[in-house]
């Protein structure tokens, strides 16, 4: 699989090796070096690693690449992530002691859920000391487009708990905490919250961090004043004048940050723009596909429905569509200041352009719809993909049915038309069988 290196590959650790040295060209001064190694989902699936113990061929790998950086570079500590690490035994893991730190991630907030508190007792068996890593953005959804701060919130200070319990395992304590932000969850994936978005998140986290736990409440002035203070929220109209935040009504700070100019604060405001855009767009595209009767997948399937009732359906469809327009002119400008043109196109194709996508469809489908002038009776033919379910398929049989033979009578062949029945004269004298 493309997300994973194969660490028995000949040509793997010179690949690595040349890695290493293009970052270590950029940070000389650098005294750690973090080299992944995690979420190696298919770690020994393939040919030259098959027959090899799962924990055998990863550390193997991790002490071929941490021995190269701690002979090239003398004084930088290898760092790896912990998560292929927690199912291991002590002495699974012993080949890493005294070559790596290891940096035990979690982004939820239940993190003794992920990492117990043996797990904590295993590792201080083999490593002196290991650090520990949150998040502030990039952890609660491959596709969102602002981080919920109380969430990253809950996990810092839930963090910086566990850190005073667990430290003194360890015969050098903990390192210390890490806050991470991720900008997608892989090569592969699309972007999620990019940074200028998360900043206000990010700040939260930081302050938290500082002073082992964060007041929201308006008792908590000094930590607010600073808050507002580093996002630059300044102005007699800034909302933050109240000195609280309520982080369960306004999770994502778009209310309150609305007022602040940090650096980015332009693409902070475009995701609150997007979320807005694109609630109110679905909510129009739902109520006119969805909700009404005359739109529907099945209407624009049979091209049969009211033209009167596709005029009534599109009388807000030029409100959103100017809506999605100004909202991509906005941001090619907001993201034009942070971001170079491929992210500012991958950005606008993934989160805006769908909606224009969706929006146009609509209207083109419409005013096919719109143009018949004819229509046929009801019923309509059975689809024909149906057939396969039995659904629409006529029976076709030998046997004639009684009432199939009765209608058939009824019928005069020459002309197709029903038979006029006509009594005799004396049908009620003399009635059929009476003789």
């Amino acid at each position: 699989m493309p997300e994973s290196l194969c660490p028995c590959h000949n040509d793997s650790l010179p690949l690595v090796k040349d890695l290493i040295a293009q970052v270590m060209a950029m940070h000389p001064k650098a005294t750690f070096l973090h080299i992944g190694c995690d979420e190696v989902f298919h770690l020994g699936e393939c040919t030259p690693c098959a027959g090899n113990p799962r924990a055998a061929v990863f550390t193997g790998y991790v002490s071929a690449v941490a021995s190269h950086v701690r002979t090239a570079y003398p004084g930088v500590t290898p760092v790896i992530w912990d998560d292929m690490l927690r199912n291991m035994m002590p002495a699974e893991l012993q080949p890493l002691a005294g070559l790596v730190e290891p940096m035990v991630w979690v982004y939820a907030e239940e993190i003794y859920r992920f990492v117990p508190s043996y797990t904590w007792s295993r590792f201080a068996e083999v490593f002196d000391t290991v650090w520990t890593a949150s998040a502030f953005k990039g952890a609660h959804g491959p596709t969102l487009n602002a981080p919920n701060v109380q969430r990253h919130l809950t996990n810092n200070v839930n963090w910086l708990e566990l850190m005073g319990a667990e430290a003194t395992k360890f015969r050098s304590g903990m390192r210390g905490i890490v806050i991470t932000g991720w900008q997608r969850y892989d090569h592969f994936a699309v972007l999620c919250e990019l940074l200028p978005a998360g900043l206000p998140s990010m700040a939260v986290s930081l302050l938290a961090a500082k002073y082992g736990y964060f007041n929201a409440s308006g008792s908590g002035g000094e930590q607010i004043a600073h808050l507002q203070k580093a996002l630059e929220c300044v102005g007699a109209r800034s909302a933050m004048q109240q000195e609280s935040l309520d982080l369960n009504e306004d999770p994502f700070l778009f209310d309150k940050m609305s007022w602040c100019y940090f650096p980015g604060a332009s693409v902070f405001k475009l995701v609150r723009a997007l979320e807005v855009t694109r609630e109110e767009v679905r909510a129009y595209l739902k109520k006119a596909t969805y909700e009404q009767a005359w739109l529907t997948d099945y209407n624009i399937r049979r091209n049969y429905t009211s033209p009167f009732r596709i005029d009534e359906g599109m009388e807000e469809w030029s409100i959103q569509l100017n809506s999605v327009v100004n909202l991509i002119r906005t941001a090619k400008q907001a993201l034009s200041e942070v971001f170079d043109e491929y992210t500012v196109a991958e950005w606008v194709e993934q989160k805006v352009y769908p909606l224009y996508r969706d929006l146009t469809e609509l209207r083109n489908r419409a005013g096919l719809a719109r143009s018949r002038i004819t229509w046929p009776a009801r019923p309509l033919m059975p689809l024909k993909e149906l057939a396969q379910f039995g659904i629409g398929v006529v029976e076709t049989t030998t046997t004639k049915s009684p009432l199939a033979e009765a209608k058939r009578k009824l019928v005069t062949p020459e002309t197709g038309r029903p038979k006029r029945l006509v009594q005799m004269p004396d049908y009620y004298r003399h009635p059929p069988g009476s003789r």
